[in-house]
């Protein structure tokens, strides 16, 4: 009789463990499939100097001042400023990115 209450006791703890576990492996694909969604876009729509101006400060790069800035034919912004900074400005899912070119082509990428 013992034996089988403490039998019943595990299980009231497996029980549930193994429920979690079962739908956790199944979300699994839900989150893989929504990475997949991850899309890169154009730069904010507006003025370019303004949108760089804007998404550099708030990405907290120091600009003193943009000394030019153009929206390429992806609809991404490329600026420089006054410091000879340069930046590539473009959206990932809707979020404005700011992308320091010095950096990406410390770690050897081209065409920042």
């Amino acid at each position: 009789m013992l034996r089988n209450t403490f039998c019943i006791r595990r299980l009231d703890r497996v029980i549930p463990t193994l429920i979690f576990a079962i739908l956790a492996v199944m979300s699994l694909p839900i989150v893989w499939a929504q990475s997949l969604n991850d899309s890169f876009g154009a730069a904010p729509l507006g003025e370019p100097i303004k949108i760089a101006k804007t998404e550099i400060t708030k990405a907290g790069h120091p600009c003193p001042k943009i000394k030019t800035a153009l929206r390429n034919s992806d609809g991404t912004i490329s600026a420089i400023c006054s410091n000879n900074e340069d930046y590539r400005i473009f959206s990932l899912n809707s979020t404005a990115i700011v992308m320091r070119c010095s950096a990406v082509r410390e770690i050897g990428i081209d065409g920042c």
